[in-house]
């Protein structure tokens, strides 16, 4: 007879890292539009080269979305027993 502990899975949990995503680019996208409004007193001028809240907004997601993909690929690797997505992952690593 097969026992199957219920604790230990190999699942990657897709949903809860989408929930993450999710919540992380919706903290971005109303930091965006609610920083001005909050610090219009107290914002100095910028340089014209500046980059705006907004772009900056896109710039963090960004960021958290390509550290997110990274650390599915791993896990991936981990759940498949194919370590050579791991591979996968270092070669990212320049592009974050």
């Amino acid at each position: 007879a097969e026992t199957q502990d219920s604790d230990v899975s190999g699942d990657v949990p897709f949903k809860g890292v989408g929930k993450l995503v999710a919540v992380a680019l919706a903290g971005c996208g109303a930091l965006a539009f609610a920083a001005p409004a909050l610090l219009g007193g107290v914002m100095h001028d910028e340089p014209t080269n500046a980059l705006s809240l907004p772009t900056w907004a896109v710039h963090v997601s960004s960021i958290t979305e390509w550290s997110v993909a990274m650390s599915l690929v791993w896990a991936y690797g981990d759940a498949s027993g194919n370590q050579a997505w791991k591979g996968l992952t270092w070669a990212m690593a320049p592009f974050l």
